[in-house]
């Protein structure tokens, strides 16, 4: 998109990118006619397989097109010892993560938040973890449910910013998943409301387009001038996909309304890898039909995410020096069908993303998970 350009790549990290590159080399890669982009960081899976909800990573990584992903929150500081050993640093994919605010993360679902549970929860340890594997966890994750509203609340909120300022992280608070008529709609507006008042620059609201209860973005507009006031201040919207908590109707509304993701990621896991979201190729594609365009999507699948995951410093752009993450892409035409939740609306569009090929540390992967037929 920038022009017709080459990469060179030695011992595993960018040597220069520039036009016509001449000289000896081992091999060579033609990607005439893809899209050569810095490697995707996708800012929102789950890949702690010891958990109900998560995939290898690998699978959701490499695999999918994806050199670098961060976990959000499958683990929590009882169990983040055993997912570091045995799979973020056995995994050819870069694994970062966000640390689960309860102690054994999403090892059953939902999070209880039952005092008699919830007493027991060591803050400290938190802390403890964050500094010994400070190089892999990069933000804290809470789940705000049913169970957590009801007893804990935005007092309980309250708490876990003032224990993310004492780790030094930013929080990833995901919103709008209500089972159960427990609560009032009041009450998971209100939830909403003061979470949007409260949440700090640098803080990532997960699933921020969401047709659920305690959604942000009502057909009343209820909430805009608050959400404006939380994005001025540097508040981050992620448009997570994933199975359930994603609304194409919610987007596009927001986007009428003069708001747009900071960035974008899968919400991958072995429930939400389905017809629904299947490859990282139609999570992205489906963005294309909302009214983004490609170079607003690339941006917020690549150096909007490592910004938002504070990993800029190393991912989200080919500068030379930086290890070779490289994401080759095919921009196919034709009539293709996306289907924003499971049971939701079904819509179309003409082109498709599919990963081609991608690069880690300078050595070449096959993209095994492509994307959808097209229709007909």
């Amino acid at each position: 998109m920038d022009g017709i350009l080459d990469v060179a790549i030695a011992d595993g990290k960018i040597a220069a990118v520039a036009a016509d590159l001449k000289g000896p080399c081992y091999d060579i890669i033609d990607c005439t006619g893809k899209l050569v982009i810095p490697g995707f960081v996708d800012a929102h899976q789950h890949c702690y397989p010891a958990t109900w909800i998560s995939l290898n990573p690998d699978t959701g990584g490499i695999y999918n097109g994806v050199p670098t992903v961060v976990d959000a929150g499958s683990s929590g500081y009882m169990t983040f010892p055993d997912f570091h050993d045995r799979y973020i640093t056995r995994s050819v994919t870069d694994v970062y993560a966000m640390l689960h605010l309860h102690p054994i993360g999403f090892a059953h679902d939902p999070e209880s938040w039952d005092p008699k549970e919830a007493q027991k929860i060591q803050t400290y340890r938190v802390v403890e973890t964050v500094e010994k594997y400070r190089d892999r966890i990069i933000c804290l994750k809470l789940r705000a449910m049913e169970d957590f509203i009801v007893h804990k609340g935005l007092q309980g909120l309250d708490e876990f910013l003032r224990l993310c300022d004492q780790c030094g992280l930013p929080l990833t608070l995901h919103i709008g998943d209500f089972f159960s008529d427990r609560l009032s709609d009041a009450e998971v507006d209100g939830f909403t409301r003061g979470a949007l008042e409260r949440l700090r620059p640098g803080d990532v609201i997960a699933h921020a387009f969401t047709g659920k209860r305690g959604k942000l973005f009502r057909e009343d507009g209820a909430f805009d001038d608050l959400i404006r006031t939380a994005v001025e201040r540097g508040v981050l919207l992620d448009a997570c996909v994933g199975q359930t908590n994603f609304s194409v109707a919610s987007l596009r509304r927001a986007i009428a309304r003069g708001f747009k993701p900071a960035l974008i990621s899968s919400d991958y896991g072995c429930v939400s890898i389905d017809g629904v979201n299947n490859n990282w190729g139609m999570s992205l594609s489906r963005f294309l039909t909302v009214g983004l365009s490609l170079e607003d999507i690339l941006a917020m699948t690549t150096i909007n995410a490592a910004k938002a995951m504070r990993l800029d410093d190393r991912k989200g752009s080919l500068r030379i020096g930086r290890e070779a993450d490289i994401s080759v892409l095919e921009l196919h035409s034709g009539q293709y069908e996306f289907m924003d939740r499971r049971g939701g609306e079904r819509f179309s569009g003409g082109e498709l993303l599919v990963p081609a090929l991608v690069v880690r540390k300078g050595m070449a992967y096959h993209v095994i998970h492509k994307g959808c037929p097209p229709i007909g």
